[in-house]
């Protein structure tokens, strides 16, 4: 089989729509951090945290060279951009709790605070009307989820790869 060495050079885009996701957040540590209170001395706390995003749009693109060996076989290298952006929507304490010692439930926190202190709505600006004690202190509902300024996350990273490819 005669060699059928070549470079090839070529460009990949791609537009990247996040259908479903969530991002968790856990945490752990002394129960004092969230309460100063002596009795919780020997508990710990434990939650996570499910944030759930915005529609959004994102981006991928590489940029690679091609050496081929053989008809079936070929090196590579390539550069890989990937850029997404997604704005925060809701947020919920799906675990708060403290835990003894042996690792047994002490207290469900989710039993007894308010929703206002478990759920979260992100919005653009808070405003008088905003379900929010700072900047509505007499409308703010304990019972409904608090509204909180939105943030958003960064998807992004560069890469770069090298490989061998075999074509079967």
């Amino acid at each position: 089989m005669p060699l059928t060495q070549s470079l090839d050079a070529y460009t990949r885009v791609g537009l990247m729509i996040p259908v479903a996701g969530a991002a968790f957040i856990e945490a752990e540590g002394p129960a004092l951090a969230i309460q100063q209170d002596p009795m919780l001395n020997s508990l710990k706390f434990e939650r996570t945290e499910e944030i759930r995003g915005n529609f959004s749009l994102g981006y991928t693109a590489a940029l690679g060279l091609e050496y081929n060996l053989k008809s079936n076989l070929a090196l590579f290298v390539e550069a890989e951009a990937l850029h997404l952006n997604v704005t925060r929507n809701t947020g919920e304490f799906t675990t708060f709790r403290f835990v003894n010692q042996e690792g047994n439930v002490a207290q469900d926190l989710r039993e007894v605070l308010p929703a206002s202190q478990l759920r979260t709505n992100f919005v653009d600006a808070l405003g008088a009307n905003s379900n929010n004690p700072r900047t509505n202190p007499t409308g703010f509902d304990a019972d409904r989820p608090q509204d909180l300024p939105t943030s958003t996350s960064f998807y992004h990273h560069i890469s770069a790869q090298v490989g061998v490819k075999f074509r079967f």
